[in-house]
């Protein structure tokens, strides 16, 4: 009996679904056959293992006494009980989407000409429109079906007005089409840097020159995709990239959850691209952009935090020296973080950060301790790089060039570093050991390196350029 299709749905009822079936069960109006108040009362008894019914037999002994074994019967009962439990499930869970309940209810009562009816209905419409994120799809379309309505209501049997009522209307279909095809654009620029290759964006240029002089610029969405697509493709500067901030953070409620982390997404990969190029201005942008996200409360509202959204948000808040915030963030939100076995990782390694940039060494290598291996490149760079970093701040040299070696070898031989960050690791770490290297009097090479740097001659994190950075201004004072 558990491998069949009725036990299996029955199992995933929860205790408050239970209790609401049975009533449905008892209603006359759902069900008129009291056997499958019975047959649903010895099936739920043997999911929740009081009763034993490996077999079709067994359970018809429990539910029809008075009869001899068909199994012809049983399977049309258990047909029809199956039914019942999946019309239940319908109704229990349709209250979630009221507004397709009042729309479907709303269209019969017109098509009925009870428009006195309806206006009740219109007006909760409304308020469940202006309570929904108002640059979702389902939302946009949802309110077409609405204006729709209201115009069948008020024009009755008057085709002809209603089809020039519905001709206007295309323009918000027009919307939810740009909206679709401008966020599309966003995702594909996005993906294009992660793999590689082009693809096909499936918009025309003509239609983007058009946009910012047309009317549908007035909606917001449209706008915010617009901008991030013209940022991912140009790059942009400071003062816009505020602008745009401002823009979003105004509008976040217009968007659902999972679509608004899904911008502020786009924003940091944004931000990231004109940090690398030496734009350190952004990072105080950044850093606002994270507190935003944070204060909104979208991350705690979509249930879960990426690792890797874990780390950018802790790495930015230290290089902009708000580690106030970077401590009540590693501990706030470690618990949603996913996937689950990148948490001790990710706590560890946010608080092995945190305690380096204070100086507390020694509780750097305490944290860096607690890392476990992983096959996650980032990771196991990120460990090696920091404790490599604090063997030198510790003036631990013997380490240090030790661990300098066999970081090499590991970056050489590893399968899981692409070419690319091979070459941008390995040359990191020939620049972490000339600087290393070089005496306090030497200020002829300290400079010669120093510009080299900032020009853009070495392939390095820009995390690893502001560390050198800092090292190479010490020596100079020394």
């Amino acid at each position: 009996m558990k491998s069949t299709k009725i036990y299996q749905l029955f199992a995933t009822f929860s205790s408050e679904e239970v209790n609401q079936f049975k009533k449905f069960l008892n209603s006359p109006f759902h069900n008129e056959n009291k056997r499958m108040i019975k047959l649903y009362s010895v099936l739920n008894d043997a999911i929740k293992g009081n009763k034993n019914l490996d077999t079709k037999n067994k359970l018809w002994k429990k539910v029809f006494t008075d009869k001899n074994y068909n199994d012809g019967h049983l399977r049309t009962q258990l047909s029809f009980l199956l039914k019942l439990g999946e019309t239940f499930l319908y109704h229990h869970h349709i209250k979630d989407k009221e507004m397709d309940v009042s729309i479907f209810l709303s269209n019969i009562l017109i098509q009925r000409g009870l428009n006195k009816h309806y206006a009740q209905y219109e007006r909760k419409i409304m308020m469940q429109i202006a309570r929904s994120p108002r640059n979702d799809e389902e939302t946009k379309r949802k309110e077409l079906e609405f204006q729709i309505l209201s115009k069948r209501s008020e024009l009755g049997e008057d085709d002809n007005r209603l089809k020039k009522y519905l001709d206007r209307i295309h323009k918000c279909t027009d919307e939810i089409f740009i909206l679709n095809k401008l966020r599309y654009l966003c995702e594909a620029i996005n993906d294009e840097k992660i793999l590689n290759f082009k693809i096909e964006k499936g918009i025309d240029q003509e239609i983007l020159d058009f946009l910012p002089q047309s009317s549908y610029f007035n909606e917001e969405g449209i706008q915010i995709y617009y901008y991030i697509y013209q940022y991912q493709k140009n790059g942009c500067c400071l003062s816009k990239f505020k602008t745009l901030i401002k823009l979003i953070k105004n509008n976040y409620d217009s968007f659902s959850v999972e679509e608004a982390i899904e911008i502020y997404i786009f924003i940091q990969n944004i931000g990231f691209v004109e940090i690398n190029k030496g734009l350190s201005d952004f990072l105080d942008a950044m850093f606002y952009v994270y507190n935003d996200i944070i204060e909104l409360n979208l991350i705690r509202n979509l249930g879960y935090l990426s690792d890797g959204m874990y780390n950018n948000i802790i790495q930015v808040a230290l290089v902009t020296k708000n580690y106030t915030f970077a401590e009540e963030f590693i501990e706030n939100y470690i618990d949603i973080l996913t996937p689950k076995f990148f948490k001790n990782n990710a706590y560890h390694l946010g608080l092995a950060k945190l305690r380096f940039v204070q100086k507390q060494y020694h509780q750097t290598i305490f944290h860096l301790s607690k890392i476990e291996r992983t096959t996650k490149y980032r990771y196991e760079i990120d460990v090696r790089k920091l404790l490599l970093q604090t063997y030198y701040e510790l003036k631990e040299f013997s380490a240090f060039n030790s661990l300098l070696l066999s970081f090499k070898i590991f970056i050489l031989r590893s399968r899981h570093i692409t070419k690319n960050r091979k070459k941008q690791s390995v040359n990191g770490l020939k620049l972490i050991q000339r600087v290393a290297d070089l005496a306090s009097d030497q200020k002829d090479k300290i400079m010669k390196i120093k510009h080299e740097i900032i020009d853009g001659k070495h392939t390095i994190s820009s995390d690893t350029k502001r560390w050198l950075l800092e090292k190479l201004e010490e020596k100079l004072i020394d």
